[in-house]
């Protein structure tokens, strides 16, 4: 999906295809889902979603200025590529969903300085996984990673990435 802009009288609806997501979006803005996007809604640096039921977050992608995406406990399975264009995220957790894999290119959230994605079903990572910053605090507790006992040591040490019961 291209990514629209308020000034283009783009309503909630139309931004987010997922009838469920539209609503609780707009409703985080005091809205409805056939509100046209204000231009202020595109500054927010905050979207705190969790425990809201979605399962669907295709056309999130319009925040670019977010640094705080808060996605946990909800129903989702997948998360949209468009997620890495969110080069300003510093904090994004989506624990406690059940994705099975990361955007192939994660490694573009060049400002991330915590990933959690504990408790989801994620079974592998993207090659892009290691371009993120070293500096990186990643939670991945609880997925259905191949991590054996003598390579978990490893890769927390080099990537600081937890994935004890794994």
């Amino acid at each position: 999906m291209p990514n629209l802009l308020a000034a283009d009288n783009v309503t909630f609806e139309q931004q987010f295809p997922d009838t469920y997501t539209a609503t609780i979006i707009a409703g985080y803005f005091g809205k409805n889902k056939e509100d046209v996007m204000d231009a202020s809604f595109l500054s927010t640096t905050d979207l705190m979603l969790n425990d809201k039921g979605l399962a669907n977050i295709d056309g999130i992608e319009i925040f670019t200025n977010l640094h705080t995406l808060e996605l946990s406990n909800n129903k989702i399975t997948t998360l949209p590529e468009s997620l890495s264009n969110l080069t300003t995220l510093t904090w994004l957790n989506f624990s406690a969903n059940k994705v099975t894999k990361l955007p192939e290119n994660i490694g573009n959230l060049s400002n991330l300085n915590y990933i959690c994605a504990s408790d989801n079903q994620i079974t592998s990572l993207p090659i892009s996984f290691n371009s993120l910053p070293a500096k990186t605090e990643k939670w991945f507790l609880n997925n259905l990673l191949p991590v054996s006992a003598g390579t978990q040591d490893q890769l927390l040490l080099k990537t600081g990435l937890d994935t004890q019961t794994n």
